[in-house]
């Protein structure tokens, strides 16, 4: 789950994306602008996505160790609320996952 950032263009007042070098409506150069931090839903929607992946995964699984791993770099990511890193670290649990078959 990745958060896509809109603004309005200070010219036109179109919707945009936060990550465009300019406004597609006036072609107004636009400055970049940070991710806005995650909303408490979007904190939680993840951790629950987390528990759904990981829940019976058992010790005598191949992928129980990596996954242990990602889970510890979320939890890491999660305590300065960094969340690019939080979001990385879950698409490598995904990965694992989806390893398991």
């Amino acid at each position: 789950m990745a958060i896509a950032g809109v603004s309005v263009c200070p010219s036109c007042g179109a919707v945009i994306n936060i990550h465009w070098a300019s406004c597609p409506a006036c072609a107004t150069a636009l400055e970049p602008q940070a991710v806005p931090p995650p909303t408490p839903e979007q904190w939680v929607t993840s951790w629950r996505e987390l528990a759904h992946l990981t829940n019976g995964i058992e010790k005598t699984e191949q992928q129980f160790h990596p996954v242990l791993q990602a889970l510890d770099e979320c939890d890491r990511a999660f305590l300065p609320n960094d969340w690019p890193r939080f979001q990385a670290a879950v698409e490598k649990v995904r990965r694992v996952v989806s390893e398991r078959g």
